[in-house]
C-alpha cells in the first residue's frame, strides 16, 4: 500500500484528517481534492509566500504590493503563471492573492485544455468593473472560452455563445463582493455557478478555442483584452466538466481561505 497523490500539492488542499494509505492509482480524496488526479490536465493557482515570486522563480514575495513575475502551479502539471513585463504585473496581497489593475495586468500560462469539456473556476473580489472583465480565458474571433463578469453579473463565453447573452440569470451586482465563480462546459451544454448556486445553463455550438489561457484578461491571438479589475484569490482550471457536487465542495473549501 502506498500513497497515491500524483497531481497534488498539500498547500492547495491539505489531505483530510484520518486519511492514511491507499492503493497506487486509487482516489483517496473526497471532493474537492479529486479534481486534478491522475491523467487530468489543469492548474491550481494560489499566490502565497511559497508560490509567488518577484522574479523568475527565485525570490519569493515578502510584502503587500510586491510586483509578481511568477506564480507556480500547485500541481505537477507545471502550468506556472508568468508576466515578463514589469508594467503588466499584478500586485501581491498577503496572505494570498493578487490585485489586477484592470488596465493591463495579466499573467500567462501554458495551459491549453480541451475544447470538448472543461472547467474554469475562481475566488475573487472584483472592483471597478466596467463592461466585460475576464477572470481567465481565451478566444479566436467568435471561438470563445472564458469566465467573466459583464455589467456586474457573472458571464461566460463558450463556442458561439457570448458573455453578452450568457449571464447570471439573477440581478446581483457582484461589485466588491468576494465570490466563488465557475464556468463548466461539456457536450454542447454550459453552466454558470455563483458560489454553489447554478445561475445559468445554455446550449452552445461553434468552435471552442484552445489557445493558452490568461489569468486576469482574455487571450485573443497576439493581443489581450477585457482586463479584470480586483483581487484573484484562487483559481482552478481542469480539462473536464466538474459536477454540481464538486462545485459545492470547492466553493465551501474556498470560503475557508
Amino acid at each position: 500500500m502506498t500513497r497515491a497523490f500524483p497531481n497534488w500539492d498539500q498547500r492547495a488542499f491539505p489531505i483530510p484528517e484520518g486519511i492514511r494509505d491507499f492503493p497506487t492509482g486509487g482516489n483517496p480524496f473526497p471532493t474537492p481534492m479529486d479534481l486534478l488526479l491522475v491523467n487530468t490536465d489543469g492548474f491550481i493557482f494560489r499566490a502565497d509566500i511559497l508560490t509567488a515570486y518577484t522574479d523568475a522563480g527565485v525570490t519569493n514575495v515578502t510584502a503587500d504590493g510586491d510586483l509578481v513575475q511568477q506564480v507556480n502551479d500547485l500541481t505537477i502539471n507545471a502550468h506556472n503563471f508568468s508576466q515578463g513585463t514589469s508594467a503588466n504585473r499584478p500586485l501581491w496581497i498577503s496572505p494570498l492573492g493578487l490585485f489586477f489593475d484592470g488596465s493591463n495586468d495579466r499573467m500567462t500560462t501554458l495551459y491549453n485544455g480541451l475544447a470538448a469539456a472543461g472547467t474554469f473556476a475562481a475566488r475573487c473580489t472584483p472592483s471597478g468593473l466596467a463592461g466585460t472583465d475576464t477572470l481567465m480565458g481565451n478566444a479566436s474571433g467568435l471561438n470563445r472560452r472564458w469566465l467573466s463578469i459583464t455589467s456586474g453579473r457573472l458571464s461566460m463565453g463558450i463556442g458561439d455563445l457570448g458573455s453578452d447573452t450568457f449571464q447570471d440569470s439573477g440581478d446581483t451586482d457582484l461589485q466588491s463582493l468576494t465570490i466563488n465563480v465557475f464556468a463548466v462546459w461539456s457536450g454542447g451544454n454550459a453552466q454558470l455557478y455563483l458560489n454553489d448556486a447554478l445561475v445559468g445553463s445554455s446550449a452552445y455550438g461553434g468552435t471552442v478555442d484552445v489557445r493558452s489561457v490568461y489569468l486576469g484578461a482574455r487571450h485573443s491571438g497576439v493581443s489581450q483584452d477585457n482586463f479584470f479589475p480586483g483581487d484573484i484569490i484562487a483559481a482552478l482550471a481542469v480539462s473536464r466538466a466538474i459536477s454540481a457536487v464538486e462545485v459545492t465542495s470547492l466553493s465551501a473549501y474556498w470560503d475557508t481561505l
